[in-house]
Formats: C-alpha cells, sequence, structure tokens
C-alpha cells in the first residue's frame, strides 16, 4: 500500500457520496477568476508596500530609549538599514539629527556617526 492509496479511497469515497446533482453550479465560473485575481493583485500590492521610514527625531522621543539619544541613534541606523538607507544615508541623517558637540571634534562626530551607521 503505497502512501497515495488511503488519499485516494478518501477521495473515492467522497466523490460517490456527492453527486452531479448536489453539485449544480450556476453556468460558467470565468467571472470568479477575474475577481480572485483581483484580490490577489490586492494582497501583493499590499505585501510590496513597506512601512515607511520612521523619523529619527520620533526615535529620539521616543521613552523607550529614556533620553538615551545614542541607544535611540543605534536603534534608528537598524530601522533604516531595514527600509533600505545605504551606511551613508544613515550617517548623514545621524549627523544633521541633533547636535553632537559633546562627542568632541568634528573629526571624532563623524567618527560616532560611521560607527553608529555600521551597527545595523
Amino acid at each position: 500500500m503505497s502512501a497515495r492509496e488511503p488519499e485516494a479511497s478518501v477521495r473515492s469515497a467522497i466523490s460517490r457520496r456527492i453527486s452531479a446533482e448536489q453539485l449544480s453550479w450556476d453556468g460558467d465560473l470565468g467571472h470568479l477568476k477575474g475577481d480572485i485575481a483581483a484580490m490577489a493583485d490586492v494582497a501583493g500590492q499590499d505585501a510590496q508596500e513597506s512601512p515607511p521610514l520612521r523619523p529619527l527625531d520620533e526615535f529620539h522621543r521616543d521613552p523607550r530609549y529614556a533620553g538615551d539619544l545614542h541607544r535611540a541613534d543605534m536603534a534608528w541606523a537598524r530601522h533604516a538599514a531595514a527600509m533600505g538607507l545605504s551606511a551613508s544615508e544613515i550617517r548623514a541623517a545621524i549627523m544633521q539629527a541633533r547636535d553632537l558637540a559633546k562627542k568632541g571634534s568634528p573629526q571624532r562626530q563623524r567618527e560616532y556617526a560611521e560607527r553608529t551607521a555600521g551597527r545595523r
């Protein structure tokens, strides 16, 4: 007895129980094919659309980070990378989002932005 035999016997038993008279269709089902195709198109569009990129300042204000702007920068960098931004775009956004003077010289600020953008 193969693995398909039980499936075939169940199908056979079901088909014997359901007669052609019980399955009365009102003609062509072509109109349903169009409806199904339309639903698939809509579902496909929804799946392709990703949520919008959340702004960095939204992460800075998020109470989960309790004012820890470095953690917020890191979380946003991961979010931005997941949304398709490049490391240079992430670095530029971090440099422009807030005053990084406490990080030191402009060179140290750039290094901070590069490290943060690179830790995705």
